[in-house]
């Protein structure tokens, strides 16, 4: 048997089911015991399941080792169960490994599906990967700005203008936009379809004639960005007005109680206010004072008590990075400044889509993918809808 003693939560993530499951965990907090008695309890419950059939990825391929070894030890302490035992000879054939080793193996047994040549070498250098990137990219930096001097106009030399915007004074013109494009490349890569998600970027700078908090950009991309941030102000908030009403301190924690009032109008003003209304709002909140309270041969208390003041201002503080953040100007000159950006951001657009469809050229011209590579391709066949594809989902069935 198992000495693994899971607490309750664990239990939860061993138990559950018919649902997602979110674990969040630091490392040594026993998320690999989880998971393996989770799989030893489905193969339990169910005798029309096989461990062949399961996918467990890690984050190392030590990891991926380690947990065929721990899953294997426990089939064989059940091994007088003859399902039990029939999934030690299935073991070696369980998809137990790093993502990008199962999307090798996707890549390796289906890479028809998408037409790509079979025969590649996968990069791991990073030195070999950095050196290509910069050929690609110097390829590109000279065809645009030949691009560019050939228009008579010089307002129309928008990587031009671009460079020189994102310019190191420190460097030579560009190196500054090429960092700016090897971030922006990086973020796409992350996505399921790069491309449309930098189309999605330029859209954010669309607002159309309807009012800001009503456009696709304010309910979808920044209102759950605020929204999250207030839900973790008023827990925050709270916390500090439950401590300071407990450790009875009662004109800290009527303060704090009124402090939080504010918070949550302000919270709820994130639907239901304008844009103006909602600059005006955050800019011109009024905490109300501290009134002064006095500890006479108590310095535990009034350390706590000063603690608890420098909580408040460190809250305040945070509010107050909010309007930095996002509330500094009124609709009307967010509207000017978003549209003089605009025609920047669809440059750096067109540009960074450029560079991936090089960079992606410049590697299958030399048989190269690199991880990113992996995940997007086992990607693309996973989710292809012809014939082929359909069979590739039922034999992964």
């Amino acid at each position: 048997m198992s000495s693994f003693k899971p607490t309750p939560e664990q239990t939860r993530a061993i138990n559950d089911r018919d649902r997602d499951i979110l674990v969040s965990a630091s490392a040594g907090s026993g998320k690999t015991a989880v998971l393996v008695d989770r799989v030893v309890k489905l193969l339990k419950e169910n005798r029309h399941l096989n461990i062949d059939e399961m996918l467990l990825v890690t984050f190392t391929k030590e990891a991926a080792k380690n947990m065929r070894e721990r899953i294997r030890k426990r089939l064989v302490t059940d091994s007088n169960d003859q399902h039990m035992k029939a999934q030690i000879n299935r073991l070696a054939l369980a998809n137990i490994s790093t993502i990008h080793s199962f999307c090798e193996q996707v890549i390796k047994r289906y890479y028809y599906v998408i037409g790509l040549d079979p025969q590649y070498r996968l990069v791991t250098d990073a030195t070999e990967q950095a050196l290509l990137k910069e050929q690609v990219w110097n390829d590109l930096q000279e065809k645009r700005f030949k691009e560019d001097y050939a228009k008579a106009d010089p307002s129309e030399w928008h990587f031009s203008q671009l460079a020189e915007n994102f310019a190191d004074a420190k460097s030579n013109v560009g190196e500054g936009l090429q960092e700016v494009v090897e971030k922006l490349y990086q973020e796409a890569n992350a996505q399921p379809d790069p491309d449309q998600w930098l189309s999605q970027t330029v859209r954010n700078y669309q607002f159309g004639d309807e009012p800001i908090i009503q456009t696709a950009f304010y309910q979808q991309t920044l209102l759950p960005i605020l929204q999250q941030f207030f839900d973790q102000l008023v827990a925050d908030w709270n916390e500090l007005a439950t401590e300071a009403s407990t450790s009875g301190f009662d004109n800290l924690a009527e303060t704090l109680a009124g402090d939080l009032i504010l918070v949550k109008d302000l919270q709820k003003s994130l639907t239901t206010a304008t844009w103006d209304e909602l600059q005006a709002q955050i800019s011109g909140i009024k905490f109300s004072r501290l009134k002064t309270q006095r500890f006479k041969d108590d310095p535990d208390g009034k350390a706590q008590y000063d603690e608890l003041k420098v909580g408040r201002n460190e809250l305040k503080k945070r509010l107050k990075t909010l309007q930095d953040k996002y509330f500094q100007y009124d609709e009307q000159q967010l509207r000017a400044k978003t549209a003089a950006a605009r025609v920047m951001v669809e440059e750096l657009v067109s540009v960074t889509k450029e560079f991936r469809q090089a960079y992606q050229e410049v590697k299958l011209a030399r048989h190269m993918l690199d991880f990113s590579d992996l995940e997007h391709y086992a990607y693309q066949i996973l989710t292809n809808q012809s014939d082929a594809g359909k069979q590739v989902l039922n034999e992964l069935r």
